[in-house]
């Protein structure tokens, strides 16, 4: 029994969450170096120090922009895309070990087994990402690397 309620445990977890965490590392770095970087990212503005940089950035957030600037050069501004991770599809895992169970009982209770399979794909499936959503492991943010070169701001 207690083996059923730990595989259980494990299969309802969050796979793209234990695969990519919370949040993506990206490497941030600009010509001339030593531009202070300015985020946006999630719920609070923050300072990212200067170029060259790692930044953290959260994958479940909403926006995520940065701003790069420096004394006599024009800021740079650049817009993070969020889009699906592949580790996202590790949750049809659970999804489809429950299918087939689905399938198998639909198939005892003489019922329509392919329905039987799509409900407990759904069901299985929904737990892994539902916590994925929620922790934003499902997303990458794109670009994963970021350089960027200034231009000299022209004199009035």
């Amino acid at each position: 029994m207690k083996r059923l309620a730990l595989a259980l445990i494990l299969l309802a977890t969050g796979c793209a969450s234990m695969v990519n965490g919370r949040y993506q590392q990206v490497p941030v770095d600009s010509f001339p170096s030593g531009a202070k970087v300015e985020v946006d990212c999630g719920d609070a503005k923050h300072e990212g120090g200067t170029t060259p940089t790692v930044l953290t950035l959260q994958r479940g957030a909403d926006h995520c922009d940065i701003r790069l600037m420096k004394d006599g050069y024009a800021a740079k501004s650049i817009a993070f895309e969020r889009r699906d991770s592949r580790a996202k599809m590790l949750n049809a895992i659970p999804g489809v070990a429950a299918g087939v169970l689905g399938a198998a009982l639909a198939l005892v209770w003489d019922l329509d087994v392919g329905s039987g399979f799509k409900r407990g794909m759904s069901a299985g499936s929904a737990p892994g990402a539902a916590i994925d959503e929620h922790t934003g492991g499902s997303y990458k943010l794109e670009p994963k690397k970021v350089f960027v070169i200034l231009t000299r701001e022209e004199a009035p």
